[in-house]
């Protein structure tokens, strides 16, 4: 009797970890299926077969509880149903399926740290190293494939939109949570080379997007460091802090940080309350609906987009959007403050961008809400769960 449980909990063992390989397989090509000049279908074919089926396949009552425990899946769920439900309603109702995506993803991350295959140090390492060898690839190609001069603001490939401001936001999101685990390791001199490549990233591309990540997630990197003991008030750290200072200051003063301020506020300010104030007018608590076309006559031109998603939010689904998200990304943030998560950084990084981007947060599988909200959103989730198991065998 015991011999037979036993060969049919090998088997099932067995099958498992044939499905994890597959998830884990099907999950790296998605995430690289992103990057690509795919069709959206092809991309969407790639995420149903590699990362949907197996974590669905994988997925177990016990799973669900597990991973609902977290309070943070509780209120994202939430947040997407109804997003989801106001996008079926106002615009197709297939959108609806958009939430099945949202959970698809979250049990990916969920089966995949279960497993222990997303070490989250491997990861950030991983992803900034892809992200920033792309982004150099992506520039030689621009400027010496093409022959464009230096001083044009280049355009990258690939069907996700791979617009100069975009691929900031993959930057800084990459960046800030690998920048942390280098001044874990002890390597100031990685760490150095790291901050200076990705400075002169947002300068070349002459786009801030990135920029106001990083420097919203600041404040956050030197808590998190300080709390963490890794860093500390000493005369090094003084005399480092000062030098970059002056070095900072230097190259301003030079004018090479010109290409980021010649801008201004390109109408955001405007655009923000334009998308607010419809919203408002139209519903306070469910806004305009996703049907709705926003347009905005500055006069050269039309715009067409919200440039923000706080602001797509508000004017697509009102008050009740806007809390909903606000208590996402509130959630999210002190999860990981209080567990010491550094995909924290990456996940305030993220959300920084979003000011000066209007995406939906709550569509189909897409590079830029993928990975600059629901990657480093998913790997908080998966730190607190962790965190959770080590205080229950305590």
């Amino acid at each position: 009797m015991n011999v037979a449980i036993e060969q049919q909990s090998a088997f099932f063992n067995w099958k498992e970890n044939k499905i994890v390989s597959l998830l884990f397989v099907g999950f790296v090509l998605h995430i690289l299926s992103l990057f690509s000049p795919l069709s959206n279908k092809a991309v969407n074919n790639v995420f149903y077969i590699g990362v949907m089926f197996p974590a669905l396949l994988l997925t177990r009552w016990s799973d669900i509880k597990a991973l609902f425990s977290s309070n943070l899946v509780k209120i994202a769920t939430l947040y997407g149903f109804i997003t989801s439900l106001m996008m079926a309603i106002t615009l197709d109702a297939n959108k609806i399926k958009y939430v099945a995506y949202f959970l698809s993803f979250v049990l990916a991350f969920y089966h995949l740290s279960k497993f222990k295959l997303l070490k989250p140090q491997i990861v950030a390492f991983t992803i900034a190293l892809f992200v920033l060898t792309y982004a150099v690839i992506q520039l030689l190609i621009f400027y010496f494939g093409y022959d464009n001069p230096i001083y044009r603001r280049p355009w990258f490939s690939g069907w996700q939109l791979f617009t100069p401001s975009y691929f900031t936001a993959y930057i800084s999101v990459a960046s800030t949570t690998a920048a942390y685990y280098l001044l874990v390791r002890k390597s100031p001199v990685l760490f150095f080379m790291l901050v200076t490549l990705v400075g002169a990233l947002f300068v070349i591309t002459q786009t801030r997007m990135g920029l106001l990540g990083v420097l919203l997630s600041m404040p956050f990197f030197l808590w998190l460091s300080f709390k963490q003991g890794v860093l500390s008030i000493s005369v090094k750290f003084v005399l480092t802090v000062l030098i970059f200072s002056v070095l900072i200051s230097a190259l301003y003063l030079a004018g090479v940080f010109d290409v980021l301020t010649v801008r201004g506020e390109s109408y955001r300010l405007l655009i923000a309350k334009t998308a607010w104030t419809e919203g408002m007018n139209c519903n306070a608590l469910v806004g305009c609906g996703y049907a709705h076309d926003f347009a905005l006559d500055i006069g050269s031109r039309i715009l067409i987009t919200e440039h923000s998603s706080y602001s797509n939010q508000a004017l697509r689904s009102g008050l009740i959007g806007v809390i909903l998200l606000a208590a996402v990304i509130i959630g999210t943030v002190r999860a990981g403050c209080r567990i010491k998560s550094p995909w924290v950084l990456s996940f305030v990084a993220g959300c920084g961008c979003l000011l000066v981007e209007g995406q939906s947060l709550m569509a189909q599988p897409r590079a830029f809400t993928q990975l600059i909200f629901w990657f480093p959103f998913c790997m908080v989730v998966m730190a607190e769960l962790e965190d959770r198991r080590k205080d229950q065998k305590a």
